[in-house]
């Protein structure tokens, strides 16, 4: 398994144990391995199906740091 997909295992994980900064960290991480914006959405969709209602709560925490960590990471 690549460092891309493993980031996003244990973002899923982490939004499964509600850890907001655990999720931004490996979310950069898994950006700066190449992951993209639609892998990151499949993610969220596992993250959900996994913990249900407070997962998609922390879930959101991904969507809404998706767009500013891309960018960041394109500005490098």
């Amino acid at each position: 398994m690549g460092c891309r997909i493993s980031h996003f295992c244990w973002s899923i994980i982490k939004a499964y144990n509600r850890c907001k900064d655990c999720i931004i960290y490996h979310v950069y991480r898994a950006f700066e391995a190449g992951a993209t914006r639609h892998e990151t959405g499949e993610s969220i969709m596992v993250a959900v199906a996994l913990g249900g209602g407070p997962s998609m709560l922390y879930s959101g925490r991904i969507k809404k740091q998706v767009k500013p960590l891309h960018l960041l990471l394109q500005s490098k």
